[in-house]
């Protein structure tokens, strides 16, 4: 990743290679973003260690806000 996009959400739209999900549009990824962060915040303490951690995967990688290296991140992400 180059050094302008690191750290920061995604400013294009893009189309993950063959998948048929479509991520959000660039202008949506900011509230998606912390809609994620707040079903997270809500069922954190709810749901079961397996739950959650498939929760924060499929709904990051549905997300895609970066650029490049979502599926690593969301790989960290599943780890804390």
């Amino acid at each position: 990743m180059d050094d302008e996009n690191k750290g920061k959400y995604r400013t294009t739209n893009v189309i993950i290679s063959r998948a048929e999900h479509k991520p959000p549009q660039s202008f949506e990824v900011q509230s998606q973003m912390q809609e994620f962060i707040k079903k997270y915040n809500e069922n954190r303490t709810i749901l079961h260690s397996v739950e959650l951690t498939s929760f924060v995967h499929i709904e990051f990688v549905k997300i895609h806000p970066f650029v490049d290296g979502n599926g690593r991140t969301s790989k960290i992400l599943m780890n804390l």
